[in-house]
């Protein structure tokens, strides 16, 4: 092809010339999530709601042994879609009294609330009836109240008044996908 005019024309094939490949484009992979973790393509993550209680710090170090953290949130639609997993577990393990389910949110030098996975703070939803977060010893841990509390309006609300090491919770935890 002449490079002036883009058009072919004939040439001796003795001399070298440039060439073109044809390359095959792989099909796009598709995200997966590991067994137990559930998708959420808006966010492209996975997340796995975990029925069993512990403490936060067993419970952050549960998710990082399997490949993740306790769950940031960073939205409103984002929090929906983590109140879908808990709704639709099979076995609610707490009562009619106030109970919560643990996520990454933490203040571990008692002046910057942050994420586990350290992602950027954009979004917080703590309750509205109080001075929150609190600063009492031991609660340097947010939670998710997921019944029993009539101030968090729509949706549940978070909270840090029970003490991170003696309470015991159910959990979330939050994955990149893997593509396959």
């Amino acid at each position: 092809m002449a490079i002036a005019n883009g058009q072919w024309q004939t040439s001796d094939c003795s001399f070298p010339k440039s060439f073109v490949c044809e390359v095959a484009i792989p099909q796009p992979s598709r995200p997966q999530c590991p067994p137990g973790y559930t998708y959420y393509q808006t966010w492209n993550y996975c997340y796995k709601y975990v029925t069993t209680n512990y403490n936060y710090a067993d419970a952050q170090q549960n998710c990082i042994n399997d490949g993740g953290d306790l769950v940031s949130i960073h939205s409103q639609d984002e929090e929906k879609f983590i109140d879908t997993l808990i709704n639709n577990a099979t076995s609610a393990p707490w009562g009619n009294d106030v109970h919560g389910v643990w996520i990454g949110f933490h203040n571990p030098s008692g002046q910057l609330w942050q994420w586990t996975d350290d992602t950027p703070v954009t979004y917080v939803n703590w309750r509205t009836d109080g001075n929150y977060p609190h600063n009492y010893s031991n609660t340097h841990c947010a939670y998710r109240v997921v019944k029993g509390n009539s101030q968090c309006n729509s949706i549940p609300c978070w909270d840090n008044y029970e003490d991170c090491v003696a309470e015991k919770w159910p959990y979330v935890c939050k994955q990149d996908p893997s593509c396959y």
